[in-house]
């Protein structure tokens, strides 16, 4: 009976093992993910984004590199969500992390170097998790390392991911809120215009 016992207890510990092994390995095929910015099969820190609009608005994207975002907030959701410059892999293929919205530029702007901001990601419990519940007047809360911006929502619309989106002719609009919903194959659609920047003390 001593001899089964041991045994047994050597099957434990050879199973804790080798799930110890399989769970460092997944963190650091995440680690590796994030790190590299590859997107690797059947990990999810980093995947595609497969909302065509948004590959069709990051083709006419700004090159900018001394002008970028930390993070974005939302009056009606309430956390803040890190943010991340845009990127391609090397075959152009437009990319997300997970866990962060992703933003680029469009249309220069001779005071602010960028025009108009571009943020994107997908709905899931680390970045927005109700987007339904953002309505109109909603102020938004974008920080860099030097200022504070704010907008306020003065327009969102729910499409299909294959439906065709057309920008607001409304020259006031100088931020759009892309939000995927991949579940349901639904996009959210949300414009802004800038009502202040503060510098940070």
């Amino acid at each position: 009976m001593k001899i089964i016992h041991n045994v047994g207890n050597v099957g434990v510990l050879i199973i804790a093992g080798v799930l110890t092994c399989m769970a460092t390995g997944y963190v650091f095929a995440n680690s590796y993910e994030v790190i590299t910015q590859e997107d690797l099969p059947s990990i999810p820190s980093i995947s595609k984004f497969e909302v065509k609009e948004v590959e069709k608005l990051f083709a006419e994207k700004l090159s900018i590199d001394n002008y970028r975002w930390n993070s974005i907030q939302i009056s009606s959701v309430g956390n803040k969500l890190q943010l991340t410059k845009a990127w391609t892999n090397n075959e152009g293929i437009l990319l997300q992390q997970a866990s962060k919205g992703q933003y680029f530029f469009l249309n220069p702007d001779p005071v602010h170097v960028a025009g108009d901001s571009v943020i994107y990601l997908s709905k899931n419990w680390r970045t927005i998790y109700n987007p339904q519940n953002i309505q109109n007047g909603d102020l938004v809360r974008i920080e860099n390392d030097k200022s504070v911006y704010t907008y306020k929502i003065i327009d969102l619309s729910l499409r299909s991911v294959d439906e065709p989106y057309i920008r607001s002719a409304d020259p006031r609009i100088n931020l759009l809120l892309i939000i995927w919903n991949s579940e349901s194959g639904s996009v959210f659609y949300i414009n802004a215009i800038q009502i202040s920047d503060e510098e940070k003390i």
